[in-house]
């Protein structure tokens, strides 16, 4: 632990150069170029401690899997996604910054400051046991902000031969890891009606964006937060003219559940709603495009926390651990009974946002957490 420690913390200037290095670099989903050079400078970073970079390419950039050269299969699977939610131009308008305590950028903290700690984790027990590095695999994906709809199968396939997977999302702003996350459904309901001129002869139309609005009023009553389930029409759209009876509409809605079961249950009632016909002549069809199972913590999952835990200890941090309505990778190696952490990367806040930060003090310290954490499991 102490020597973990002690090399760490000499390493924070050159862990900010890197973060710098990574922040100023524009990836949001799907920008392929910027994505690509974050996943060179990471390949790199890690072949110098002895790292094999393997290249799954994809419409949004190259997915990348490091590994020990002639390891054949996983044991611990470090998890990180390269893209982040901010457009192109992004970096230009609000570059790294450090002011305080803190660092400032896109992606600061969700999640390139995580990738980083993945490297520099590494690199500490590299200095200290680097027999133990074959442990060990790293998966970066390019394409978690929406749902990471090309690397799904490339996640699941390496987290089912893994030990145990440890997502580098952000920590919470008190530090907790996060054990249990929310999962999530996305629907597209397109509804088609009949135009007619709103003056003239309005009778003769049946308007979609009529039968939209009965509709949103009931699946927001499906709002449950004592169960934990949230329903959100999040865009509408509809009709062509002020003076035309609509003759089509569509809204796109969020659904978000604890259990399956739940999952199941809003379901059935976000098609019964569909069902109904308010406005008579109109036709509703509700398509589902997008599923992320819940991460439930389990048993296997709460013997990984402990071993955090004591790692944590160890380190003079008391962990917590929370659930959270936001979905991540961590999602889907939970899904398949793995044991899985989530919130392992350095504290930050304001994710999403242009105020999104790094706590700079939980920088090196949650990467000892990451390292110690790693030596444990694969020594029990």
């Amino acid at each position: 632990m102490e020597g973990i420690t002690l090399y760490l913390n000499k390493q924070l200037d050159q862990m900010l150069l890197l973060l710098e290095k990574l922040v100023n670099i524009d990836s949001g989903t799907g920008f392929v170029e910027g994505i690509n050079r974050i996943g060179g400078i990471l390949a790199n970073e890690l072949y110098q401690i002895g790292f094999e970079s393997e290249i799954y390419p994809s419409p949004n950039g190259n997915n990348l899997v490091m590994k020990k050269k002639g390891k054949c299969s996983a044991s611990v699977l470090l998890l990180g996604h390269i893209d982040t939610v901010f457009p192109v131009g992004t970096v230009g308008k609000r570059p790294f910054k450090i002011q305080g305590n803190r660092a400032y950028g896109p992606g600061v903290a969700d999640m390139k400051s995580g990738l980083v700690s993945i490297v520099y984790a590494l690199r500490a027990i590299y200095a200290l046991k680097p027999e133990m590095l074959s442990n060990f695999t790293i998966l970066l994906n390019v394409d978690e902000e929406i749902g990471s709809p090309t690397s799904r199968s490339l996640i699941e396939s390496i987290a089912k031969i893994s030990k145990a997977v440890f997502v580098l999302e952000p920590a919470r702003p008190n530090g907790a890891l996060v054990i249990a996350r929310k999962g999530a459904a996305r629907y597209v309901l397109k509804i088609k009606g009949k135009a007619a001129h709103a003056g003239v002869d309005p009778e003769a139309g049946r308007s979609a964006v009529e039968e939209l609005a009965h509709k949103i009023i009931r699946f927001h009553k499906l709002n449950n937060h004592a169960n934990d389930i949230t329903v959100n029409v999040g865009t509408i759209m509809g009709g062509v003219a002020a003076n035309i009876v609509a003759d089509f509409a569509k809204a796109e809605i969020d659904v978000r559940f604890r259990t399956n079961d739940e999952y199941l249950k809003a379901k059935e009632e976000l098609n019964s709603i569909v069902r109904e016909m308010h406005v008579f002549g109109t036709q509703s069809e509700l398509c589902e495009i997008f599923y992320r199972p819940p991460m439930v913590c389990n048993q296997v999952s709460e013997g990984l926390l402990e071993i955090a835990r004591q790692a944590g200890l160890e380190l003079g941090l008391e962990l917590k651990a929370t659930f959270t309505g936001g979905f991540s990778d961590g999602n889907l190696t939970a899904a398949l009974g793995v044991p899985t952490i989530d919130g392992m990367g350095p504290v930050g806040g304001g994710f999403h946002s242009d105020t999104e930060y790094l706590d700079i003090d939980t920088f090196t310290e949650r990467t000892a957490l990451l390292a110690l954490t790693l030596l444990k499991i694969t020594t029990d």
